[in-house]
């Protein structure tokens, strides 16, 4: 059975929280707002912590559900549940992931519309090979 998420019928919806940069060509690096640096780089989670990022829609549509996956973020692994009902209009939304941490080991990000109240844009430089 298929994730009710994942099944788009009508139309198409992308997520993204990055930000890419280039230069004359040449990809420099990319910007994500965070409340921490911790979770703009995605490397470490407490709860109250919020990330912001945008959704397209190419038409009017509500998109719910849930996914579910294991994550490692600095060394350790959690399962990472994220949490949605987003009511989107045709173009970009913002949308900002709300963490709380239920237990150890479990991170839970509930995903509305809307941005980070408290949050601050961060640089990330590509890795170099």
């Amino acid at each position: 059975m298929r994730h009710p998420a994942l099944i788009q019928p009508q139309g198409a919806v992308h997520l993204t929280g990055d930000s890419l940069i280039y230069q004359h060509g040449t990809h420099i690096g990319d910007t994500h707002s965070g409340s921490t640096l911790g979770i703009a780089s995605f490397t470490s989670f407490a709860n109250g912590d919020t990330r912001s990022g945008f959704v397209y829609a190419n038409h009017n549509t509500t998109l719910t559900g849930s996914c579910q996956r294991t994550i490692t973020a600095g060394g350790a692994t959690a399962h990472f549940r994220q949490n949605f009902d987003l009511p989107l209009h045709q173009g970009w939304n913002p949308v900002v992931a709300d963490f709380s941490i239920p237990q150890p080991g479990h991170i839970v990000a509930g995903l509305k519309l809307g941005t980070g109240p408290h949050e601050k844009w961060y640089f990330f430089t590509p890795a170099t090979p």
